[in-house]
């Protein structure tokens, strides 16, 4: 199944828009989307279910990095469109960002990024990676 064909559409209600306990929920109460490949199905679970779902030698990636609710808009030289996800800012104004590729549901993660790539953004902003000393 290509997750990009699926016509999907978060009613606003849904979305979360606070921590599950301000929700009175506890925090493994959360939903769980499981994606099957292998069978072609996707089940609703909840996070408190996850054990099931894994078998010995998968691996679980947990990530804890912070967002925040942007995104821009970017074109490399060639004309290639982006969207760069402002994640984490560092001393010196360095932001970490995450290099993704507009889809016609939602972005997805671009696996091909490259460092030094030089990013134009709308109104004549740039993003450049940082020099070497």
């Amino acid at each position: 199944m290509n997750a990009a064909a699926l016509p999907f559409e978060l009613p606003a209600a849904l979305e979360a828009t606070e921590p599950p306990e301000a929700r009175g929920l506890k925090r493994d109460e959360v939903r769980l989307l499981v994606s099957r490949v292998d069978i072609d199905s996707i089940v609703h679970s909840r996070f408190s279910e996850l054990p099931q779902w894994l078998a010995p030698g998968d691996l679980l990636v947990v990530n804890t990095s912070g967002t925040v609710k942007a995104a821009l808009a970017a074109r490399t030289s060639d004309g290639d469109r982006f969207e760069l996800h402002l994640s984490t800012r560092l001393p010196g104004n360095f932001w970490v960002i995450e290099v993704r590729r507009p889809g016609p549901v939602a972005s997805l993660p671009c696996r091909d990024a490259h460092a030094g790539t030089l990013f134009e953004l709308a109104g004549g902003g740039r993003e450049e990676p940082p020099r070497r000393p």
